[in-house]
């Protein structure tokens, strides 16, 4: 059993950005299939818009001089061209689905990326869709850095022995 400071620490860990989350995802991989319990799966679709045409298929160009751009810039008062985008034809740039596993830890819900070939989806129901990145409240990097390296202290103190070693990083009053 996992004490509540220590989920909380998971918890700021997790949601903050910092040069050494690898070794977070791959502590939180281990801990997670130790002590968490399965709760299904949650598959996550992150899809970036085309910067080219702004995410509409196409774009427009000026009739008179070829300008690519929004209407706005260009001075003349020709009609404009619609041409389909070169990139993208949709508007998509890329879509990725991901399957995550969810583990409820305490009363917290974790996802960590389920090992399973993408042409091959799990068979479990899905608890839900995620359109787009998984939102955390924000935690400041030095926080969320110090909470991963105070529970590698705790649980996994090769983490740390590897990460000096491997990145040079000396930590120190964890």
């Amino acid at each position: 059993m996992i004490p509540a400071e220590h989920i909380e620490l998971m918890r700021k860990a997790n949601a903050g950005d910092y040069p050494e989350k690898d070794y977070f995802y791959r502590f939180k991989d281990r801990i997670l299939r130790r002590h968490g319990r399965p709760d299904g799966w949650d598959r996550q679709i992150i899809t970036k818009l085309c910067y080219r045409c702004g995410g509409k298929g196409y774009w427009t160009q000026c009739s008179i001089c070829a300008y690519n751009g929004p209407c706005d810039l260009c001075w003349h008062t020709a009609p404009r061209e619609k041409r389909t985008c070169d990139r993208c034809d949709d508007g998509i740039y890329s879509r990725h689905i991901y399957y995550l596993e969810r583990f409820i830890l305490g009363d917290t819900v974790f996802h960590i990326l389920a090992r399973i070939p993408e042409n091959d989806p799990p068979v479990p129901l899905f608890v839900s869709t995620i359109e787009g990145r998984i939102a955390h409240a924000h935690v400041d990097e030095h926080e969320a850095r110090m909470a991963a390296f105070r529970l590698f202290k705790i649980y996994d103190q090769e983490i740390l022995r590897q990460m000096e070693e491997k990145e040079k990083v000396f930590v120190c009053g964890v």
